[in-house]
């Protein structure tokens, strides 16, 4: 809620379960309702009809440096913090000057997070924010990397086992601060391991019956595969992708 100097109520807001996430204001009788990008920065202001009274436009070079457009006096701006009467971002614990892009104090943490006690999430604000001033955080907390060697042959005997041929192989993982508090600074923590096998394998079958090889490519050259169409009506012998009970099924009807 806010209110003015004689403590009278003038805005009401609601808040998603997030943190910096307002999500509609109630003042007076009007009703708005906030629009944000993927860093949680406000974009846009909408009414109760859907029309937009409002726009902010935030500036490719500065973080946090923005253009609004609109009469309603909204302090929630980038990444949804509120831009104060000093011109000044405050993350909780301490005040970011968005015209140089860094903290105005030093980070509580220190060496924990970073060399440098001033700079503001690492210098990527594109895919991390810092709601509390000192614990940046990627935008999206999952991610993929890519699988070692020992991974992937383990992978590769996992498909082998079940017939199958490997095919890829990837780790998701988790952002977190630590396996114990902040003890060990944010990190990426390994999930589980993630295999993928092909599903159909391509097995070498004899066709000694030459109406089912070609009714096998009339049947390819119905799906525009004409090239391995040819090659199929030519060939005694043929590789299948594991057809061998849909070639001779087809043999009837395909062929005039």
């Amino acid at each position: 809620m806010e209110y003015d100097q004689n403590n009278t109520l003038k805005t009401r807001y609601t808040q998603g379960p997030g943190l910096d996430e307002p999500l509609a204001m109630q003042r007076g009788s009007t009703n708005l309702y906030f629009e944000a990008d993927g860093l949680g920065s406000i974009t846009s202001l909408t009414s109760s009809a859907g029309a937009v009274t409002d726009y902010m436009v935030y500036d490719t070079v500065f973080f946090g440096g923005n253009t609004k457009t609109g009469p309603d006096a909204v302090p929630e701006r980038f990444t949804g913090r509120e831009l104060d009467e000093t011109g000044l971002y405050y993350y909780r614990a301490r005040y970011h000057d968005w015209t140089v892009g860094r903290f105005l104090s030093e980070d509580p943490l220190r060496f924990l997070i970073s060399l440098d006690f001033y700079e503001y999430v690492q210098n990527n604000p594109v895919n991390e924010t810092d709601p509390f001033g000192s614990l940046p955080r990627p935008v999206k907390p999952y991610q993929w990397r890519y699988c070692t060697g020992g991974e992937v042959s383990q992978c590769k005997q996992l498909c082998a086992a079940q017939g199958k041929k490997y095919e890829s192989c990837r780790v998701s993982q988790r952002f977190r601060i630590g396996p114990q508090g902040l003890s060990t600074g944010p990190t990426w923590v390994d999930g589980p391991l993630s295999c993928s096998c092909e599903k159909t394998e391509c097995t070498k079958a004899s066709v000694s019956d030459p109406n089912a090889a070609r009714a096998f490519g009339l049947f390819l050259g119905a799906v525009g595969l004409a090239g391995v169409a040819g090659a199929a009506a030519a060939a005694p012998e043929i590789v299948l992708p594991a057809l061998p009970r849909l070639v001779p099924a087809l043999a009837p009807t395909l062929l005039p």
